[in-house]
């Protein structure tokens, strides 16, 4: 939501035809068959419009750094994916304190179904398998170190979720 406020000077990509597919196609391909020339061409259409809007475009979703429930098992084909689109790119990765992450993902967990306790959850001992929640996927040292090595250093800026709920204007200006 932050980075389709065209007030801050952001726009989504897959929030401006309202196609949020486009997005998907990154994470949810067999990757086999990704097709990043093709897909570049579709959101390059959405670019164009939001260029035309003076803001700078976006690629923004939460399952990019891997689908939670999954275990995050798609992390690194999605930033391989996002580097065959856009080389020269730029990541902005914010994360939450882990606790708080934790539970949010546990309240989505079982407002969609789920019936484990938070402990059994958390612990799962299926914990390396899909279909299961890995603590893992919290290890933002593992997140930095695979985006640095595919975009550099320099392509890079973590910013935590908790800076931006104290002080969202100072949080825009990084």
């Amino acid at each position: 939501w932050l980075f389709n406020c065209e007030k801050a000077g952001f726009c989504c990509v897959n929030r401006v035809s309202g196609n949020v597919k486009l997005i998907n196609k990154i994470s949810e391909q067999f990757p086999l068959k990704f097709d990043h020339l093709k897909l570049r061409k579709e959101l390059d259409k959405e670019y164009i419009k939001i260029v035309k809007k003076n803001l700078v475009p976006v690629i923004s979703e939460e399952i990019l750094v891997g689908y939670p429930y999954f275990g995050a098992r798609n992390i690194v084909t999605n930033a391989e994916n996002i580097h065959k689109l856009y080389p020269n790119g730029k990541i902005f990765l914010i994360i939450r304190n882990q606790i708080d992450l934790i539970v949010s993902h546990y309240i989505k967990y079982v407002m969609g179904g789920g019936i484990r306790s938070l402990k059994s959850f958390i612990n799962d001992s299926r914990r390396g398998y899909f279909f299961a929640f890995d603590k893992d996927s919290l290890d933002y040292y593992d997140q930095y170190k695979l985006y640095t090595d595919i975009f550099g250093k320099k392509n890079l800026l973590i910013l935590p979720y908790e800076k931006f709920c104290s002080d969202p204007k100072r949080f825009l200006k990084k």
